[in-house]
């Protein structure tokens, strides 16, 4: 299984599912290029390349085909790396994410912050020595109290302040802020998760757009923030889709 973060975070963001998931799974947590432990060139953060980052990892740790986890940012990497590698996608799991490109994604994607931190050497001027806030306003969102892990939050911040983070950290929205071709159709198993006060059915409405085995799970009471704040409600939504994922790799052959 490999997880991949959004912004503004890392693979730290993942902690609290990974112990549940690797008692079934060999579980890859991986920093997107640009952010966390992984170095930030100037270039290459449109999802295909970062899709391209993680198809060499896998192949480089000899992972064969995973279920592919991808939330925010990451569900656009992963969406990639099932289109353009196939073979390396046996499940795949788009969190709180819309494809750009379908009709779903129209309303999620015009959302201010896209047009802004897309605007790179801006949100760098803008940010640089405020990474905190940026991270703390940006996750929080004005909820008092904030039930994002505050240790999680000042491990983004701290991530940010790495040479050329900054800027890797907002690069991603550039391509996402252009128009965006129609997506290639996947033939993969997909499951859509929305949190309640999220965005709801839109991830598996963009998705079913895409793919003819879309599962939806829209999560009660959850935030954006699935994983960090709701982790064992993400788990119970999670474990049933895997599940079918071992029952087939289990079968007898014919």
């Amino acid at each position: 299984m490999v997880l991949l973060h959004g912004h503004p975070q890392t693979a730290a963001s993942w902690r609290e599912v990974v112990p549940a998931l690797a008692r079934n799974y060999r579980v890859l947590v991986v920093d997107q290029r640009g952010q966390g432990a992984s170095p930030a060139p100037d270039v290459g953060y449109d999802a295909r390349t970062r899709a391209g980052d993680l198809a060499a990892l896998m192949r480089r740790l000899d992972v064969r085909s995973a279920a592919v986890v991808g939330t925010d940012l990451g569900a656009h990497t992963a969406y990639a790396l099932a289109a353009d590698h196939p073979d390396l996608v046996m499940r795949l799991v788009v969190l709180e994410a819309v494809l750009p490109g379908t009709h779903a994604a129209a309303g999620p994607l015009s959302a201010p912050h896209i047009a802004r931190h897309a605007n790179v050497q801006t949100m760098v001027q803008r940010t640089r020595g405020h990474e905190d806030t940026h991270v703390r306003d940006f996750v929080c969102a004005g909820r008092d109290p904030c039930p994002y892990p505050p240790d999680l939050l000042t491990e983004a911040a701290q991530s940010l302040r790495q040479p050329g983070h900054l800027a890797g950290a907002f690069r991603p929205y550039t391509p996402l802020a252009q128009a965006a071709d129609k997506p290639s159709r996947l033939d993969v198993p997909v499951l859509a998760v929305g949190g309640e006060r999220g965005v709801g059915s839109l991830p598996a409405q963009s998705l079913r757009e895409v793919a003819a085995d879309v599962t939806e799970v829209v999560v009660p009471g959850a935030t954006h923030w699935l994983a960090e704040e709701h982790p064992a409600q993400l788990l119970a939504a999670l474990e049933p889709f895997l599940a079918r994922m071992d029952q087939r790799s289990s079968a007898p052959a014919r």
